[in-house]
């Protein structure tokens, strides 16, 4: 599957934020509520450097 640069873009800040959102009790399970399994597998490693990145610039 292909998948252009703003698509990536896009899923990775919507994944973070809503990483953010949900803190500790994020899991792989939390991430499936709302996002599909192609993209959970996909995007949430770079999904979670992005939502770490951002809480510590936030501190």
């Amino acid at each position: 599957m292909k998948i252009n640069k703003s698509e990536r873009t896009r899923v990775v800040s919507e994944m973070a934020a809503y990483m953010r959102e949900h803190g500790d009790n994020c899991t792989r399970e939390t991430l499936l509520l709302q996002f599909s399994q192609n993209e959970v597998d996909t995007f949430s490693g770079p999904a979670r450097a992005e939502a770490n990145s951002l809480s510590q610039r936030a501190a």
